[in-house]
């Protein structure tokens, strides 16, 4: 859902036409290489990630059962990662 409304916003918004390139789970700027990927909430695939931004989406509807506290705990050490560059954000939806 997140890719298709970035998709469409960038459609309907005549400066972003052409500025971003939309696939499946990834949105590119095409000036600077930028990219949001969109990853599902799998603890196993979440380790190793180096992301220089993080969004956690309904950190307040997780079950506090042992998968969700493993990518909880994937996700913010890989913010770590990244030194001066990273944030976490719990959009609180």
């Amino acid at each position: 859902m997140l890719v298709d409304s970035v998709d469409g916003f960038a459609t309907r918004t005549p400066e972003l036409r052409g500025a971003l390139k939309v696939d499946a789970y990834r949105v590119t700027a095409t000036r600077s290489g930028s990219t949001l990927e969109v990853l599902a909430a799998d603890a196993p695939g979440a380790w190793g990630l180096r992301p220089a931004f993080l969004v956690v989406d309904e950190l307040a509807q997780w079950a506090s059962t042992r998968a969700p506290r493993r990518l909880w705990e994937a996700a913010t050490s890989a913010v770590a990662k990244v030194a001066g560059e990273a944030g976490c954000v719990d959009d609180g939806g």
